[in-house]
Parts: C-alpha cells; structure tokens; sequence
C-alpha cells in the first residue's frame, strides 16, 4: 500500500502461471474529502523455460521426433540450429524436431547446435541450446587380403583395422562341412594364425564375419566385413607300397580321384 504514484517495480513470478493482483486506488483531495474507490489489476505471467538433453546417436539411425516440454503450459518454442551435415535439412521450426535419418560421412562425429527459444502469454524465456553428435559407422578393413592355403597349414595372422578410433572387433564363422581347427569366434584386433585341415577332395572356403563397434562416445556398430581363406585339399595317393614281378604291370590312384 501507499500514497502517490505506484512507483517502477520489478515484476517477478516464479511460478508456472499468471499471477493477477488487484490495486484499489481511492482519490483523496486537499480537502480531506474520499472519492469512489477505483481498482484494476496488473498481471505477471511467467517466463517460460525449456527442458533439454543433449543427443548421441549413430549414423544412419531414424531420430525419433524430439517434442520439447517447459515449465508452463501451451508454450510455443521457436527453434533453429547450425548444420545440415547430420542429416536434418529443415533450417528451423517449432514446438518440435522432426524425426530424421542421422548422417555421418565423416571418419570423426559431427555435431549440431540448437537454440530453442520457448515463448508463452506473449513473455519470451531465454534462449537454451542443447546438441545433436552423430557418430560415424566403423568400416573394417584388413592387413592382408583374402589367404590360401593348403590342407594342414597354418594362416597368416590378420590384423584388423577401422576408419574410426577406438573400436572393438568380434569375429564369427560357421564351420564347413570337411574342415578342420576353425575358430568360430573371436575378439581383438587380429585374426590369429591357426591350422586348417581340409578332409575332402575339393578346396574350402571358410569365411570369416567381423565387425567393428565403436567404444568412445556410443557403441555404434558397423557393416560386417567378410575375410575368406580358401583350404586346398592336399593329394595323396593309394597304395604307398607296392610289390610286383619283374614286367608287371602296376596301377596309382589319387585318393581323390583327380
């Protein structure tokens, strides 16, 4: 209460809505006498705030839309952000980020940088960024190309590589029918050397499958690489020992018939 003028205030509501106070003015003159009380009221409405999360995801991953929320209801955000390079090609919007497929075609992540400005009762909030990294997709490769080898030898080992740091490698295989000594899975950096043995009279293929899942920053898997190791079969021959008469006649077969 006072007398006079209402003097310059701040006005504050810390609160998620309006806050209405109601001002009665009674007119006083110099001679004492009371006119008709007067009211009106002055409002404060809220300023709105937005909640935000920064976002990791993979390249190639469908972002599920991103619907913003804030402190007070029927609040309208206005937004925009930095760079279409990870797959978000509308230059601004509101209320929400579209769903979207993440791109990466890089070998590093690349980021994004939003700024979201919420807006409600006509009050604008202060302005919240948040950011969107895609992480790129590990493609392996390997130290020597697809291997050869004969029934009973060992395999050079194979090292294995990526085009992003910090990755973690697996391995599998299914065994073939007429092979021997596979190692049907594995983990680490190389494919060890080991010994494959060929039972069959035909060469083998045996294929390994490896994958690369990144280990800094999101586990994001990449596209299997396949590494094959073909296994010829080693020819033998039946009998080893023979004994004939001196201008007989004698006969070699290799067990595989070839």
């Amino acid at each position: 209460s006072g007398t006079g003028d209402i003097p310059v205030f701040k006005a504050v509501n810390n609160g998620t809505t309006p806050v209405i106070d109601t001002i009665t003015v009674t007119p006083v003159s110099g001679s004492g006498c009371s006119g008709i009380p007067r009211s009106f009221t002055i409002t404060v409405n809220p300023n709105p705030t937005v909640q935000l999360t920064d976002l990791v995801v993979c390249d190639s991953i469908q972002v599920a839309a991103l619907k913003f929320t804030g402190n007070v209801p029927n609040t309208t955000y206005n937004w925009k952000f930095d760079n279409t390079a990870i797959g978000l090609t509308q230059s601004g919007g509101s209320d929400s980020i579209p769903s979207f497929r993440a791109i990466n075609n890089s070998d590093v992540p690349v980021k994004a940088i939003f700024t979201v400005t919420p807006i409600s009762n006509g009050c604008t909030g202060t302005d919240k960024t948040f950011s969107i990294t895609v992480n790129p997709s590990p493609r392996v490769s390997f130290s020597l190309i697809n291997q050869t080898i004969c029934s009973g030898s060992s395999t050079s080992p194979v090292q294995l590589k990526s085009n992003v740091a910090d990755c973690s490698f697996s391995w599998t295989t299914n065994v073939p029918a007429g092979i021997s000594g596979v190692m049907t899975s594995g983990t680490g950096t190389q494919i060890p050397a080991h010994a494959l043995v060929n039972t069959t009279s035909q060469p083998i293929d045996v294929i390994y499958s490896v994958k690369a899942v990144t280990t800094n920053g999101g586990s994001c898997e990449g596209i299997r690489a396949d590494y094959k190791i073909t296994v010829n079969p080693v020819a033998s021959i039946q009998p080893v020992k023979m004994t004939i008469c001196n201008g007989g006649t004698f006969t070699i077969l290799p067990t595989d018939g070839n």
